[in-house]
């Protein structure tokens, strides 16, 4: 683990990069690391290879991951106050390299950081300078017991319902965000942005595509199916047996 200050227009950002071994034992001296470190109310980015993952969805094949590596994982990082921060592209960021039912992915690269924040629009470092100014609340440290997005707390959740924490509504804040159309492009290459031009636009569509007949033409493939037998040889195969050939059949 390496971690270093970043001080940007006067605003000071702790980036700490990671590297975690495969061991589980390695793991707890580094989640104890991570937890040590206190940063006060400044923004916290940590990032890299934490060779584990949050919930048992974030793998495809082999054995499932232990529960208890899963819970001190989340553990670490709940007692941190940091959420996972949105991404492109696929979501496995590790695979084998082997073929066949050995075949693995998961996801072990990820970049978590310590508040909510805005949409912008800008681009390279000012998109970086610009959402450390738009924070509106530092996300303060909570205990495993209060709430989790991981597999074991989900559980919980169901079990004992809305504590109303701020990591809870910072998480479901997240989540709508990742699933929020901001724009839709018709046919005709007309773009609508406001969430009433993108409702209009998806309700006509999908009435247009509901509503015009469709044909299928079933093609003819009766010339790739090659003759085997003759008229007369089918004629035989599938006529009654007489009353004679059962008999001879049955002696």
């Amino acid at each position: 683990m390496t971690a270093c200050w970043v001080a940007i227009n006067g605003n000071k950002l702790l980036v700490t990069f990671v590297y975690a071994k495969w061991s589980l034992y390695e793991h707890w001296g580094l989640w104890n690391d991570l937890e040590a470190l206190q940063i006060g109310s400044h923004p916290w980015l940590i990032m890299g290879d934490f060779n584990t993952i949050w919930e048992d969805g974030e793998r495809i094949g082999g054995q499932s991951r232990p529960l208890a590596a899963i819970g001190e994982f989340n553990s670490c990082f709940n007692n941190c106050g940091v959420v996972d921060l949105d991404f492109h592209g696929g979501s496995m960021s590790w695979f084998n390299g082997h073929e066949g039912q050995i075949r693995k992915w998961a996801k072990l690269d990820r970049a978590l950081v310590n508040v909510w924040q805005e949409p912008v629009h800008n681009s390279g470092l000012c998109n970086l300078v610009t959402k450390l100014k738009k924070v509106k609340i530092a996300l303060k440290r909570w205990n495993v017991e209060e709430i989790s997005i991981s597999h074991i707390a989900k559980k919980r959740w169901l079990m004992e319902g809305d504590r109303n924490s701020k990591i809870f509504h910072a998480v479901v804040k997240q989540k709508l965000n990742s699933t929020m159309i901001e724009s839709m492009v018709l046919e005709d290459g007309t773009v609508l942005e406001s969430p009433e031009e993108i409702h209009e636009g998806a309700v006509r569509h999908f009435q247009n595509f509901l509503s015009t007949p469709t044909t299928r033409v079933v093609p003819d493939l009766s010339h790739l199916i090659s003759v085997e037998i003759s008229l007369e040889e089918n004629e035989c195969i599938v006529k009654e047996p007489s009353e004679m050939e059962l008999k001879s059949a049955l002696n």
